[in-house]
């Protein structure tokens, strides 16, 4: 098991999850919950690894950690702003971003039918 965690010695105080949707009213979880659960790796990919973690209110979320950002605040901020906006059928709604300089991460709904590649070229023995 990993952690969802932030670099040793760094506080997360003052910095905060933004919502999106329905949770930006709710908040159902904040930035200590979300980084003190243990997590499962479900992927590592070119942007980042993703983790599956169950929070202590039972609610399961996917959360990606980003690595090699290279835009500021603002511009990651206002990209990410545009994707929380996004609502299809066939797309994962963010819930949820955090921004810091050495740590930023998206957090979706877990959907538990294995990756979309898995779906997609039915290998069943990679759905987790």
């Amino acid at each position: 098991m990993a952690t969802v965690g932030h670099p040793a010695g760094q506080s997360t105080s003052g910095k905060k999850l933004v919502f999106f949707g329905s949770a930006a009213a709710v908040q159902p979880f904040d930035l200590e919950d979300l980084l003190r659960v243990s997590a499962e790796v479900l992927g590592k990919g070119a942007i980042g690894t993703t983790y599956k973690a169950v929070l202590e209110s039972s609610a399961t979320v996917a959360v990606k950690g980003l690595k090699d950002v290279t835009m500021t605040e603002l511009e990651f901020c206002d990209r990410i702003a545009d994707i929380g906006e996004l609502e299809h059928e066939f797309i994962v709604p963010l819930r949820a971003y955090y921004y810091s300089k050495d740590e930023k991460l998206l957090v979706y709904d877990f959907m538990p039918m294995g990756s979309l590649s898995a779906v997609l070229h039915d290998n069943t023995e990679e759905h987790w």
